[in-house]
C-alpha cells in the first residue's frame, strides 16, 4: 500500500516532532543498506533484550515512505524516501542509559523515557506539553520498520 503525501502528513509530523530542533535538512544520503540498523534478533540470542537500534515509523504502512533511526554507532536520523534512495532529513546523536534516552540535534537535547521495546513497537514517554497536544499524549509509539535490505513481506 503507498499512502499519498496527505496521508502521510500526520504520521511524518509526529516523527519530525520527536526530532523537533532540526531546522534545515541536512546535505547527505542514507546508506541504503547500513549493517549498523541491524538488530539483534531476540529470538536467536537468549541473552539479550529487545533493542532500540534499528528502524521505525510511527505507523508500519509509513515505514516505505520515512523513518526514524538509532543506530549501533549512537548515530540519530529522520529519513525520507526519494525517487528509490533515502534522503536524511535530519540527523544528530543519541546516548541510551537504562530507560532514559538522550537525543541531541544541532545542540538542543531532547529527553525521552523508554517505556517499552520488543521486537515490533518502542514506546518514548516525553515532558513536552506542546508535543503532547499534537501528538495527542505522552507517549509516542514507534513501529519497527523492516530492513531497507529485506524482501517485501507478502
Amino acid at each position: 500500500m503507498r499512502l499519498s503525501p496527505s496521508q502521510m502528513i500526520p504520521g511524518l509530523a509526529a516523527a519530525l516532532l520527536l526530532v523537533q530542533g532540526c531546522s534545515q535538512a541536512a546535505d547527505a544520503t542514507a546508506d541504503p543498506n547500513p549493517s549498523s540498523m541491524e538488530a539483534p534478533d531476540p529470538g536467536t540470542a537468549p541473552n539479550r533484550s529487545p533493542t532500540i537500534i534499528g528502524e521505525w515509523s510511527p505507523e508500519p504502512e509509513l515505514c516505505a515512505d520515512s523513518r526514524l533511526t538509532f543506530t549501533a554507532e549512537g548515530r540519530h536520523e529522520a529519513l525520507m524516501a526519494d525517487a528509490g534512495s533515502w534522503l536524511v532529513l535530519a540527523s544528530g546523536r543519541y546516548d541510551q542509559d537504562g530507560r532514559r534516552l538522550r537525543i541531541d540535534f544541532e545542540g538542543e537535547v531532547q529527553q525521552r523515557e523508554i517505556v517499552s521495546v520488543d521486537r515490533q513497537r518502542l514506546v518514548l514517554r516525553h515532558d513536552d506539553e506542546a508535543l503532547a497536544e499534537v501528538t495527542g499524549g505522552y507517549d509516542v509509539v514507534l513501529h519497527r520498520c523492516q530492513h531497507r535490505g529485506a524482501p517485501a513481506p507478502g
